[in-house]
């Protein structure tokens, strides 16, 4: 009789065919070189592509990986809520299918989380020292244009002002949190897509929560399903949203 897992592992995919194989892989590899009794839980956020067929074929050879095949898509929050929900261990990180950190934040998370954290966040804005990174090391995230940096600056002021959250980085695609945590707030929680992140640090910050940040350098810029005219819209609309629910 096996062991019930002690992490769960949440990626949630949309079109993500070029790259999920190797990510759960990947996961796959470190986990067994790490010895962790772990699950890899893939939801398939209602992408139209060879993905879920990528994943059906990984899952049918590895018992430890769960997919949850969505037809409709319902936005990144759903598709992380939905995961949690699926998870049968305490110890839970989400991220995103290309594994844009790696896997090496993934000890010091679970570390964290084990001896008493809450939740976790990765921050790209914290001191590269912090992260063991040499002064030459180059920063992906620098090369952005003049209008996504105007959005970010916005969103920023938001974040801080509207909704009082301190953390320089709160959209990092590298999270994670406990169960029991979790099930403190996750049924009030409302947002599906990409402000699903500022939702859940608020409702965790006012629910009295210990938050720790692990300072993260992008290991691969992978391919972005955000407009960012639209989804600044829909985010915009989620902030609010957020700010009026609580």
């Amino acid at each position: 009789m096996s062991l019930a897992p002690e992490i769960s592992i949440i990626i949630p995919v949309y079109n993500d065919k070029a790259v999920i194989g190797k990510s759960i892989d990947r996961l796959t590899n470190f986990l067994g070189a790490e010895n962790f009794n772990a699950e890899i839980i893939v939801i398939n956020d209602g992408g139209w592509d060879k993905t879920a067929e990528i994943i059906s074929a990984k899952s049918q050879n590895n018992p430890a990986i769960k997919f949850i095949d969505r037809k409709m898509n319902l936005g990144k929050g759903a598709s992380v809520r939905e995961g949690i929900s699926a998870a049968s261990s305490n110890i839970i990180i989400f991220t995103d299918a290309d594994l844009p950190y790696g896997t090496s934040y993934f000890k010091k998370m679970i570390e964290l989380l084990k001896s008493g954290t809450d939740l976790v966040i990765a921050n790209r804005n914290l001191p590269v020292r912090q992260a063991g990174l040499t002064s030459n090391t180059q920063h992906p995230t620098s090369d952005i244009g003049f209008v996504r940096h105007l959005t970010h600056w916005g969103f920023g002021f938001l974040v801080r002002h509207l909704l009082h959250l301190e953390f320089s980085d709160t959209q990092a695609g590298l999270k994670g949190l406990t169960k029991k945590a979790a099930e403190e707030f996750l049924p009030s929680l409302k947002i599906d897509r990409f402000a699903f992140d500022l939702e859940l640090l608020v409702k965790a910050k006012r629910a009295g929560l210990q938050i720790k940040e692990v300072p993260v350098v992008l290991e691969t810029i992978g391919k972005s399903n955000i407009s960012v005219l639209r989804d600044s819209f829909q985010t915009l609309k989620d902030i609010l949203k957020i700010y009026f629910s609580v």
